[in-house]
């Protein structure tokens, strides 16, 4: 399983959130909440927000829209 940060559009707004992939990429879970930066330190911090900004650069999703995978 992989995950990544990806922006979603839910409701009226828009946020940062994990998505969880299966092994053939297909979305099987995200989270329910939008997402905060958290690190332990600084660096972890900063890590985190560049992982963050990495979503902007990859398609939206709808959550109304998201076909979760079963497997």
């Amino acid at each position: 399983m992989s995950w990544n940060y990806r922006v979603v559009k839910k409701d009226d707004g828009y946020g940062i959130h994990e998505v969880y992939y299966n092994e053939a990429d297909d979305i099987c879970m995200i989270s329910e909440n939008q997402i905060a930066p958290y690190g332990t330190d600084f660096h972890e911090l900063r890590g985190d927000v560049h992982k963050m900004e990495d979503a902007f650069g990859r398609p939206v999703l709808i959550y109304e829209e998201i076909e979760f995978s079963k497997d």
